[in-house]
């Protein structure tokens, strides 16, 4: 049954196609010099450099509605999409090797306890280091600039327009202004 979502701060819709973007960057308001690409799948959003090819199948995306947006960057928050994957996956596989050592660490210490041994020293150097690269995991792992500054927060069946929160308040009020008729503020939307 759809229902009212409310917003403390407002948010912006604005029509996909005929909106256009300030020639600054989305995250800091620098003077833009190249462009990032976002694609909306199906309630989903995804930087469309990485995702298509690594985390989609070719013919899911081709078989769901999408839409591209193209949002300004400055050389500060411009990232190439192999070295976003590249930081991601070394995290994965370096949280798979150092959880492994310290599960058997933590099988260690259990033995241990139980028998009235010593604990080893490194089973508990494993497990500190397993909560070290769980908080540098956590680092790597959370959305970069661009995906902070403007989360989509939802979209109309067509693609036609989006609704999105735009971090930077200038960005956000020039955008507006650029776009008087395509671009509105508002204060609630109707979730399915």
């Amino acid at each position: 049954m759809p229902h009212k979502e409310y917003f403390k701060e407002p948010v912006v819709r604005f029509e996909v196609d005929r909106s256009r973007f300030p020639k600054v960057c989305v995250v800091c308001g620098r003077p833009a010099i190249d462009y990032v690409r976002l694609t909306l799948v199906e309630n989903r959003r995804y930087n469309a450099g990485w995702v298509d090819r690594l985390y989609m199948r070719p013919r899911d995306l081709i078989s769901r509605p999408s839409k591209s947006v193209h949002l300004p960057v400055c050389s500060d928050h411009q990232f190439t999409s192999e070295d976003y994957c590249r930081l991601r996956l070394i995290c994965i596989v370096g949280m798979v090797i150092v959880g492994s050592v310290a599960l058997t660490g933590y099988l260690k210490i259990g033995g241990s306890i139980a028998s009235g041994m010593s604990i080893p020293t490194w089973a508990l150097v494993s497990v500190g280091l397993f909560l070290v690269t769980l908080a540098l995991a956590n680092y790597a792992l959370r959305p970069r600039g661009v995906e902070a500054a403007f989360r989509v927060i939802g979209h109309d069946p067509t693609f036609t327009h989006i609704i999105v929160d735009i971090e930077n308040q200038e960005f956000r009020d020039r955008f507006l202004e650029e776009n008087p008729g395509t671009a509105e503020l508002v204060r609630w939307i109707l979730r399915p």
